[in-house]
């Protein structure tokens, strides 16, 4: 199997703690074939400079490690790009500005809240929770500059976390429309596979993934968001096993932001 990881991250995201030649060894050690790097730019934290200058560092980092590992392991230059429709301008300055393999666009607060990981929850304020972020994904999809986008059911993470009771079906059409574009632009979604380590369910749902295909989805990556060696690799089988019982039989990967699919 041509094992592949594209959601990555090293400890130049601020809640990630190993270097990116430890994620490297460790991938490599595990037979992983191709990695992507996606450290966080929120573009709602910082501005172009400060943005330019991590992504400066990352990439002197990318570039050492291609030449460490040569004929070892893959290594591709991706981000995970938060926030953008809260200034699309600058978003796009940030995408065009290094020769990135592959971007994916998340999102993490909707605008004027906080982080959906620091939100309180209840099961009174669930609905007005998930309503405002499925308003926001269409608008990231028709707006923003992206190859895949990341953990589309985001906020379902920390509802399991917390034990809040909730339904996704209400939400569907949100999901339907976005997935059209995304499959009629060319675009995918990735399968993040983080919460299988914990007992939760993968980004999307399996009910969501069947969903995006039945809509005509093609392009899928897979990707552990892994922010520390010990995660890569995990649930790996079991997140390939969600794709082809929802009906996939490729992978996706990117090279200087073209497509190439992988058998699974």
């Amino acid at each position: 199997m041509y094992k592949t990881d594209y959601h990555v991250h090293t400890r130049h995201s601020s809640d990630a703690r190993d270097t990116m030649r430890d994620m490297v060894s460790r991938a490599a050690e595990l037979d992983i074939k191709e990695l992507a790097f996606t450290d966080h730019i929120e573009i709602n934290e910082g501005g172009l400079e400060f943005h330019y200058a991590r992504l400066k560092a990352i990439y002197e980092d990318i570039l050492q490690c291609r030449e460490w590992f040569e004929n070892k392991i893959t290594i591709r230059f991706g981000l995970e790009l938060g926030q953008g429709i809260y200034n699309p301008v600058e978003y796009q300055r940030v995408v065009n500005a290094f020769p990135f393999d592959f971007v994916m666009s998340s999102i993490h607060r909707a605008r004027g809240q906080e982080d959906y990981c620091e939100r309180h929850y209840e099961q009174k304020n669930v609905d007005e929770v998930l309503l405002e972020y499925v308003r926001e994904i269409e608008l990231y999809v028709d707006e923003l500059d992206f190859d895949v986008f990341g953990h589309i059911d985001y906020p379902t993470r920390y509802l399991q976390k917390y034990g809040i009771h909730y339904e996704m079906e209400a939400y569907e059409s949100y999901f339907i429309s976005a997935f059209r574009k995304l499959a009629a632009s060319g675009r995918g979604i990735e399968l993040n596979i983080s919460g299988l380590r914990d007992g939760r369910m993968a980004m999307p749902s399996f009910r969501l993934l069947k969903l995006y295909k039945q809509n005509g989805g093609e392009i899928v990556t897979l990707g552990s968001d892994s922010h520390q060696t010990q995660a890569l690799g995990l649930k790996y089988e079991e997140g390939i096993r969600l794709l082809k019982e929802a009906g996939f039989s490729y992978l996706t990967t990117f090279e200087n932001r073209k497509k190439k699919r992988i058998k699974i």
